[in-house]
């Protein structure tokens, strides 16, 4: 068989054994003089296209040669597969797909049902593939607990970082009436509230005069926890990737 397999994006990370790769319009001389050599002599060959202008003349080659098998890759399709669903995000592009890398992760040992929050689970944090918020602080306790852990957001992919904004919104607007007040005070400032939440936790045991003059000479601010967040019954915030001189 002879196929030409399109692949405009670059997706093929390693070809087939003894394919011919394409990647500039100068490859495409030697590829027509391949081809060609191939249909005289009926041997099978196999030829991975990675540049978009060579790919669209392609289609020129299948009608002077219509023996030519010709694919596309689809990495959409591919992930379709991966994760055994018929349906993904609509703003998840071919590129977005590689770029992520997404293939590359474990594939689920059940069908996925929602992309979105998988693919933030597995690339961002699980707290992040949360969808409603649990009423017992838990999901909130977990969420400082990242931001305690990551030094920024900005270093996610720009599509993880829009559905990042979209899940923020998504929690204060899903939850409940007390838990949604909480929320937009840690989102306001999380990498700063998270560790004032953080301080307040370790520091309970002392007066509350005390506590705000060892939290001010700690993060050089003045900064108070809302009453409506019950520190002393929220769930003990993971200290496991934190340094102190972080704080």
């Amino acid at each position: 068989m002879i196929e030409i397999k399109k692949d405009p994006i670059r997706f093929i990370r390693k070809p087939p054994s003894g394919a011919l790769l394409v990647q500039t319009t100068n490859d495409y001389p030697r590829m027509c003089l391949e081809l060609r050599s191939a249909l005289q002599e009926n041997r099978p060959i196999t030829i991975v296209v990675q540049n978009p202008l060579v790919c669209d003349w392609i289609d020129a080659l299948k009608r002077c040669y219509p023996e030519i098998v010709v694919t596309e890759c689809d990495p959409l399709q591919e992930l379709r597969d991966h994760l055994g669903t018929t349906s993904l995000p609509p703003d998840l592009t071919p590129q977005a797909v590689n770029e992520l890398g997404l293939l590359n992760l474990p594939k689920p040992t059940e069908p996925v049902v929602y992309v979105k929050s998988w693919i933030l689970s597995q690339l961002v944090g699980e707290c992040w593939g949360v969808g409603t918020p649990d009423p017992r602080w838990q999901h909130f306790v977990g969420l400082a607990s990242w931001y305690l852990a990551e030094a920024s957001c900005t270093g996610h992919h720009q599509l993880i970082q829009k559905w990042m904004l979209e899940r923020c919104n998504h929690w204060i607007g899903n939850c409940e009436t007390y838990l949604q007040k909480a929320y937009r005070w840690l989102l306001a400032d999380p990498y700063l509230r998270a560790k004032l939440l953080l301080c307040r936790q370790i520091l309970l045991p002392y007066e509350y005069s005390q506590q705000q003059d060892w939290i001010r000479a700690i993060l050089g601010c003045e900064h108070f926890v809302p009453d409506y967040i019950p520190i002393r019954q929220l769930p003990q915030i993971s200290r496991e990737k934190l340094l102190v001189a972080e704080l």
